[in-house]
């Protein structure tokens, strides 16, 4: 098949691809509740903060990241050498998540998983944005393709039929207002001017959120903003802060 038609049809192709996954394990996400996270950097850290905090406060969950995979208390790593393994095994995943009770899925998505529609047919209650470099490019062709393709889960927010969606940015990346665009009912920025006062250590960090110190050992400035999405995640949900900085402060290195 000549390159030309090939390129016209893929788009299709993979539509039909994720339709059929949703069919097939029909449509696992209007039973469960999922968290997206997107971005160049700090997906995989965002989830396991998500995750540590939901945990926390007793929810159920099950998780997808460029790290693992877990539903419940079974945990496997990620060997697939992709975030987003193709969109069968994501539906079969929800499925399974569903079927074993979890509240909560948290889902890290890609610009190359939402270009090729592994997002599409997935309900989602709540995004998390945490930056956008000039990075990945070569497989979307331009930067600006690279950012609709991450702004392409955000209208697929808008369109889900979950009450109450929730859309949480990070506005001192430049895209951040974008995201924040979304006509969703809950909209949450965040920035490192959030954290007000904090300092970085050889061993962790030391920041306050919510007029509580949380001294965690992830280190760098870019884990601070990586908290500071998931615990606004926390806070947006109506979890105490004592009980995110409980959680955040039991995550080790990633």
């Amino acid at each position: 098949m000549p390159k030309r038609i090939f390129t016209f049809f893929q788009p299709i192709y993979h539509w039909l691809l994720a339709f059929a996954a949703a069919i097939v394990y029909r449509f696992p996400s209007r039973k469960i509740k999922v968290v997206a996270i997107t971005g160049t950097k700090g997906k995989s850290s965002v989830c396991e903060l998500v995750n540590a905090i939901l945990e926390e406060i007793g929810e159920q969950t099950a998780l997808a990241s460029t790290i693992r995979f877990k539903i419940g208390e079974r945990t496997t790593r990620n060997l697939f050498k992709m975030t987003m393994p193709g969109r069968f095994f994501i539906q079969k995943f929800l499925r399974q998540a569903s079927k074993e009770n979890c509240d909560w899925v948290i889902l890290e998505i890609t610009s190359e998983g939402a270009k090729q529609f592994r997002h599409k047919f997935i309900d989602l209650d709540a995004l998390i944005f945490t930056n956008l470099a000039p990075e990945h490019i070569e497989s979307h062709g331009s930067y600006e393709k690279y950012r609709d393709a991450k702004l392409s889960i955000a209208r697929a927010l808008e369109k889900s039929p979950k009450p109450n969606k929730i859309i949480i940015a990070n506005t001192d990346d430049k895209e951040g207002e974008k995201f924040l665009a979304s006509k969703v009912r809950n909209k949450i920025p965040y920035r490192l001017e959030d954290a007000k006062l904090y300092s970085l250590k050889s061993d962790g960090l030391e920041m306050m959120f919510n007029g509580e110190k949380i001294i965690s050992r992830l280190r760098g400035l870019f884990n601070i903003y990586n908290i500071l999405a998931a615990a606004n995640f926390g806070k947006v949900l109506g979890i105490s802060t004592l009980a995110i900085k409980r959680a955040v402060e039991k995550v080790e290195e990633i």
